[in-house]
């Protein structure tokens, strides 16, 4: 099953929001939390876009803490 354009465009938006945190993190790991945090992946909210960053942050911020 391919994966919906808007899924792989979202995630690499992200992906480049925390490359500029400096916190390196794989298309396939964002994707597994992005579809457990948002409840239709094809039509994501911007709340749910920002939970997705936000999980990514906080895992960085506790191992580096």
């Amino acid at each position: 099953m391919a994966i919906p354009e808007i899924v792989v465009k979202t995630t690499k938006q992200i992906q480049s929001r925390l490359k500029k945190q400096n916190i390196d993190v794989s298309l396939g790991d964002i994707r597994d939390i992005y579809y457990s945090m948002v409840a239709d992946s094809t039509n994501p909210t911007s709340d749910e876009i920002n939970l997705v960053f936000q999980h990514f942050v906080d895992i960085n911020s506790s191992i580096y803490s």
